[in-house]
Formats: C-alpha cells, structure tokens, sequence
C-alpha cells in the first residue's frame, strides 16, 4: 500500500530548518501505514545514491516512522518518528534521522542532536548508510535504546528556577541545564548527556549525567542553607537571642549554625598550626652566632630603604629602629626602650602574659623582659584611696604644665563596677586585701555604725567605685581612684567626691562636671547637696573663681531606662490623649519581616531589639537604635493616627541622644543629621531646642496626665516615665545648657563634643578590666589594683570589647606614634659591697 502524503512531504519555507517541524502536534498528522513488516525479515540491496536509497527505503520503513523529506530536495533523506505522551496530553516528534547526499547521518532527540563520538550506542552503526539494511539497522539501534533519565528529582526544581536553568563551574564552563523537551517530565542533564543508553544497561542515567549528581546536590545544600539563612535573618534571628523566644526551627538553625561555625575555626586552627609545623621542619633554621651577626649585617645593609619607605615619628619606622639597636647590644640591660616601645609591650602582656613571653623566647623579635615591664607598671604602690603619687602621675599623662587654661577643663566621671569577693593576703605589707575602704572618714563612721548594732566582723567588697578624670578638649582619660565597697550609700560619697575635686583644683585642673548614673546613691548625694526639687549646679567652693560645678546623669543611661520604661508592662504610657506604647513598634517590624520581598523600613530592628532579656536591657546601642528616627519615620509613614503621639516621643528622644552624644566632627555631615554636629557657640540652635521644646515637651506631658479624670495617683504614675528618669532628664538638660554656655565664654575655647561628658571611658575602662580576668570576667580587689596601673599606662591601646557597652571611636588609631614622654621606672635596690658592709 502506498503512502499519503500531506503536510510532512511539503517544502518547508526559505530558510527555516526541518527541525521546527517537531513541534506539531500528532493529531494534526493523517497518514495511512502499511503492515508492519519485521525488520529482520526485510532484504535490501545497496543504492548508489540518495534518490534510490529514498525510494527503497519508503517501502520497508516501519510503521511508526514518517517521511518527512522536502519534495523538492531528492539529495535529503528525512525521517522521523512521533510519539504521545500521557502526562502531558501532547504529541511530539521524538526520534528524527537526517541523512545527506554524502550518505553521513544525524540522529536528533527532540531537537537534540545526538553526537556518534559521545553518544556510545551509536557505535555499531557505519558513519555512511549506503543500503536500506544499514538505515534499519540505524532505526532498530535508536528504538531499542533507552532514554537517559537525568535528574528528574522534585527537589531540584527551586534550584532550577534559582539558576534559570543552567549550571556553571567557577571557570563560567556550563556544566548542566535543564531540559524540558525530552521526556514528559522536566530534568536536568549533564552538558556531556548520551541522551540513549543500551537496552541491557541496568542503569537510568548514562555517565556524565551521574558525575553531576554530587554538583547538584552540594548546590542544593548551599541553595537551600542560604534560603533558610534569609529567611531567618529577616525574622531577626541573632546569636545572642534567648532561646526562650526563637521557634523549634530557629533554635535548629542557630545551633546547627553555632556548631558549623566552631568546627570550620578547629579545622582552620588544626591546618594553620599542621602547615606551620611542616614548615617549620622544612624552611626552620637554626641561627647560630654566625647567622645572627649575618642577620645583623643584613639589616644595617637594609635600613636606609625602610627609612625611605616609612616616615619619621611613624610607628613602624620607630619599631625598626628598636630592634636594630637591640641587635647591636652584647648586653641587654644596656639597652634604652623608647617609652612606645615600652607602651605596646606593656599591652601586649597585659592581653596575654604567656603569650608575650613566647614571642619574646622564639627570637623573632627583640623584646624587653617581663621584669623589666613590671619596674614600670609598679613605679606607683598600688593601693585605694587618694595618693600622692597618683596626683603627681596624673599632672605628668595629662602634660599639665603645657596646656592652656581652657584646655585644663576637666569632667569627673564616676561608677561602680561588680567585683567577686575575695580575700587575698599581701606579703609585702602583712595584709588581708578584699574589705571595703573609702577612705579614713567613711572607714571611722562605718566601725562606728557596727559598733552600735555590735558587729566586729569587716565587710568584704563587692563592688569597686571608680574615679575617673576626662578632659573636655584633649584625649586625656586616667582612671583616678579606685575605693572597693558594698552596698554604698550617698551619705558616703560626699567626703570622696569633694576630696577629688579639691585635689584636682589643687593640681591646676578645672573641675566642671561630675556625672554618674541614676542609681539611689547618687539621687541621696545630690539632695544632700542643697534641698531644690532640680538641683543641677552648685559652686564649687575649691575653684578660685568660684565657677560653677554642673551635675549630669549619663546621657546613654538615661535613653536606656526611657526605652525600658517604654517596654515595661507595668507602665502604659499615655500623653495628650493617645497611648505610647512598646506594641506600636512591635507591631510595625512584624509587618515589616512579613514582606515576601522588598526593602524593609526597619532594617536595623531586630528580634532582641523586641525581645528583652535582662541582658539586652543594658545594653544602650539597642536602646539607641530602637528611638531612632527611622523608626519614627517608619510609625508616621504607617498612617495611623494611633501611632502618631508614639512616633512623637521617638522622634523627641532621639533628638536628645544625638544633641547630647556628638563623638567627632563629621557624622552629623555624613549622616545628615544637623543635632550631632559639635557645638561652636553658646547660643547654638539645640540648647534652645531642649529648653524650649524638650523640656516643655515633658512637662505638658506630666500636666496632661495629672489632668486626666478617673484615675489613682499610682496609675496616673504607670502613665509617664519613672520618676528617676525623668529627674536625670531634667537635670541633664539643663546642666547642658549651662555647661556650654559657661564653655564659650573662655577664652580660646572654638567647638565641643557632648560626649565628653558620658561615662563611655569609665565603661571602656571596666571593659578593660574584665577582658584581662579572661573566663573570669569579675576580678577581685587584688586583682583590680594589679590592673589598674597597667591600664593607666597603656590606656590609649586598650581596644573596647567587641560585645560591650560602649562603642570605639572610629578612625581613632590606639597608637599615637608622637607619644615619646618619658615613664618614670622603678628604681632597682642594689646590694650593698663587701667593703659597704664592713664599713657598716
């Protein structure tokens, strides 16, 4: 029986391939086939061209094959099988043979043309096909094959859509991509696929396609870590959230997080110190005397060009200098350290003791002994209480003699730090060290005191108050006096806080402020001082001039407690009839994280910004953050009115930080906020901004809440801040003003930054304190004053901790390299001669 030809034997147009034909639909195909006649039994002869082969072939092709040659094209031979797929309810072309006039062959997969030389099952077949039997045999090794199945894993369909379909190696050579065409369900194939595999292959991929299996499954592990890593960072998911407020999933991630990242550093530190070992056995060398005197001749030979490449009064030039004369010594007391030598030395044994002798034994660098660092770190007895020889010190670290008169404004600081309780036993003095002191007055009524409730037994210490000197205008900050106690009371810090400021003015200082915290203790001291409901100046009666001596709570404390009172559920905030409440920013960052995409209005807001622990509620940078003015920005852009008066107190607060927290000179340009740019004059336009809007703002605020009806004075409290914030607000405030108007009245005096008056290096200066107790973050009393003249000396190099209270100053090198004043040294008890003694 003949063929009917239709749409398959039409010329196809100028100049679209034959290939475009495949995707017709079947049902749109009408041909009539013959029987089907087995290819085994078929007997064919040779033909000498393609136009006979063409006429042979159409009366044994089988059933399931069409021609599809162009009428007019006799040269070209087309055939092609189709094929119905249930799960798509489609009719496609599967298999097309294309051979030429030349009698070479192509075979294509659905568009993809299958390559002999890849393509293993193609092998028995000749490269020409100059008989019928040589194309059946062709048809016969195609249909018995089978179809490489790729990876057709669900799972990989998100990575797929991830990587538009395609996978590159780091060298951009693709390695994989997904094909839609082949089979009835999307996969994804090796760039290298077979495409067909022997019928007798117990496997359903053919060789390449297995080698990519690992690429893809290391890719969807990494795909599916990063998802899950956005999607919790935008729940705010932070290592040091309790766990008490993460999900099942979230604590998983965390931990699983935790343990990944302890396990790369192991790995790092177990390769780093394997390939220093190896090395160090390779490339170690011994350096004998010859070595060393070669080593010496190279850097005399060498330094004029490290003087050419570093400047004069740098560190680097000053450390090279250091270690080429210590080369030259035969004695190492004779050698002369120049004091920044001595400084970074000091530092570095104060980080690690150990550490700093290892460094100094592998001779790698020339260093001072141990011995000799504690001949300057114990110039000074370490000891409680005002000194002598502390007063001298200070006037010698503050370069008191070369400053100017405004530049000897200075601010006392003061605070306590939580220590362990302990009793150490001092040799050299035949002491018990531990028990509270501060001072002989304070010492006499306290044994008075237990001597009428008949207690002998000393207290030990808990606590250390602290002392601390800032200047206004240079980087002098020195821990001045250190006083360990328990439980101290106001009463008890009157005859320490003016004995400072005596002994400061009598030093030539100008004590101007004295800032603490809100803590009961300073509130008492502060009403013992004169009986004015906002009392935030007195006279100080020690200045010559009888200048004023302003009192401030600490400005980073104060934003603090006003965001835990905001927080608190005991308190509902309320002013000018509208609610301030915690639950309006809550709500907002909710709605926020929510978004499937898109920038978030609150980027910075976290989930322990929300969140509160005991621990996050001391901390004044989330404090800082959460009364920003993003976050009011973010309520006033929600547009509900609920909100408004909320958006209000965040906008009012955050004013007051920045007014009261300038650190340098240029965040206010940088960031674009006009309230932390340093003050120039004394009628800057934020001390009539506090005085006339934020403090006006607190007390309507306060009217509005005693003038509201139905209400007990106990829930009329619960709807303002604390009565102690609001006292250190007061009393900030217009110390402020004051102080900087008194500023620019001296003579010399042309800018000042507010954050003078913090108490960040006190805070800095504790931090220093516990990160050299290492896991044993809470020194005792010995311990402390061990510390205390370390840290005097090397103050300016001390790095704040990472997870402290306080941040550092940017762009402040902790090394100043013109620092070269002289350290006083402990001077040596020499022995007496033989010849001395006999005289004795």
């Amino acid at each position: 029986m003949g063929r009917k030809r239709h749409w398959w034997n039409k010329r196809p147009e100028s100049g679209k391939d034959f290939s475009l034909l495949v995707s017709i639909p079947l049902d749109k195909v009408c041909v009539s086939f013959p029987v089907s006649i087995p290819l085994d039994k078929v007997s064919v002869q040779s033909s000498t061209n393609v136009h006979g082969l063409k006429c042979d072939l159409l009366s044994t092709l089988p059933r399931s094959w069409v021609d599809i040659s162009p009428p007019t094209d006799s040269d070209v031979i087309i055939i092609c099988k189709p094929s119905y797929y249930e799960t798509s309810n489609t009719s496609r072309v599967q298999f097309t043979i294309q051979i030429k006039a030349t009698f070479n062959w192509s075979v294509f997969l659905h568009n993809n043309l299958l390559s002999y030389a890849s393509c293993s099952v193609l092998h028995c077949i000749p490269c020409e096909l100059h008989g019928v039997d040589d194309v059946l045999s062709l048809i016969r090794c195609v249909e018995k094959a089978k179809i490489c199945q790729g990876h057709c894993d669900s799972k990989y369909k998100c990575l797929v859509r991830h990587r538009n379909g395609k996978f590159h190696d780091n060298k951009g050579m693709l390695l994989a991509l997904e094909d839609l065409v082949t089979l009835d369900k999307p996969t994804i194939r090796s760039s290298h696929c077979e495409f067909l595999l022997d019928s007798d292959s117990p496997y359903s991929k053919c060789r390449p396609c297995y080698k990519i299996r690992t690429l893809l499954r290391i890719a969807l592990s990494r795909y599916q870590h990063v998802i899950e890593i956005a999607s919790l960072k935008r729940v705010g998911v932070h290592s040091h959230v309790n766990h008490r407020y993460l999900l099942e999933k979230e604590k998983d991630f965390k931990l699983r997080h935790q343990h990944q990242h302890i396990r790369s550093l192991e790995r790092k530190l177990t390769h780093m110190a394997t390939k220093l070992s190896i090395a160090t056995e390779k490339v170690g060398v011994h350096l004998n005397s010859d070595m060393h005197e070669d080593v010496c001749s190279i850097m005399k030979q060498e330094d004029n060009e490290v003087v050419k490449l570093h400047p004069e009064g740098s560190f680097q030039r000053m450390f090279w200098s250091q270690q080429l004369n210590a080369s030259r010594v035969q004695k190492a007391s004779a050698m002369k350290w120049h004091p920044l030598m001595i400084k970074w030395c000091l530092y570095l044994r104060y980080k690690s003791s150990g550490a700093y002798e290892a460094l100094r034994e592998s001779g790698c660098l020339k260093l001072p002994s141990q011995r000799t660092l504690r001949d300057y770190t114990h110039v000074v007895k370490a000891a409680n209480g005002f000194t002598l020889d502390i007063d001298e010190q200070l006037v010698r670290v503050s370069k008191l003699l070369t400053l100017k008169e405004w530049q000897k404004c200075v601010a006392l600081v003061i605070d306590e730090m939580f220590i362990r309780e302990d009793l150490v036993y001092d040799k050299t003095n035949d002491e018990l060290i531990g028990f509270t002191d501060l001072g002989d007055i304070n010492n006499h009524l306290v044994a008075y005191e237990k001597c009428l409730n008949e207690d002998t037994c000393p207290t030990v210490a808990n606590s250390m108050l602290v002392f601390m000197v800032c200047s206004f205008f240079t980087q002098m900050k020195y821990p001045y006096v250190q006083f360990p106690c328990a439980n101290v009371s106001g009463d008890l810090l009157f005859a320490p806080i003016w004995e400072a400021v005596f002994r400061l003015e009598r030093c030539g200082f100008k004590v101007l402020t004295i800032t603490f915290d809100g803590a009961a203790a300073n509130r008492r001291f502060l009403k013992l001082m004169g009986s004015e409901k906002v009392l935030f100046k007195v006279i100080n009666k020690y200045s010559l001039e009888k200048r004023p001596l302003f009192f401030f709570s600490d400005p980073p404390h104060l934003l603090k407690t006003t965001r835990n009172c905001l927080a608190s559920k005991a308190r509902h905030l309320w002013c000018n009839g509208s609610d301030i409440l915690f639950q309006h920013i809550t709500d907002m960052y909710y709605r926020d994280r929510e978004k499937s995409m898109g920038l978030l209005l609150l980027p910075k807001i976290k989930l322990e910004h929300i969140q509160l622990t005991p621990f996050s509620r001391m901390r004044v940078d989330l404090a800082a953050q959460l009364l920003s003015e993003t976050v009011a920005k973010a309520l006033v852009l929600s547009g509900d009115p609920a909100v408004q008066e909320t958006a209000k107190f965040v906008t009012m607060f955050d004013k007051f930080f920045d007014a009261l927290n300038v650190s340098n000179y240029t965040s206010g340009v940088n960031k674009r906020k006009v309230f932390q740019q340093p003050y120039r004059s004394g009628d800057d336009f934020r001390l009539k901004w506090l005085k006339e809007e934020f403090l006006v703002f607190l007390d309507t605020w306060e009217q509005s809440v005693q003038a509201r009806p139905g209400f007990s004075a106990s829930e009329k409290q619960k709807m303002l801040l604390s009565p102690q914030t609001l006292l250190g607000l007061r009393i900030t405030v217009n110390s402020f003003i004051g102080l900087v108007q008194y500023l620019f009245t001296l003579e010399g005096v042309e800018s000042f930054l507010s954050q003078r008056i913090g108490q960040d290096p006190l805070e800095k200066f504790f931090g220093c304190q516990r990160q050299r107790g290492a896991t044993s973050d809470n020194p005792n009393v010995s311990e402390f004053q061990k510390n205390m003249q370390t840290i005097r000396i090397v103050d300016t190099m001390c790095r704040p901790s990472v997870r402290g209270n306080c941040q550092e100053i940017k762009n402040q090198h902790p090394i100043n390299p013109n620092e070269n004043t002289p350290l006083l040294k402990r001077k040596s008890k020499r022995k007496k001669s033989k010849k001395a003694k006999q005289h004795d």
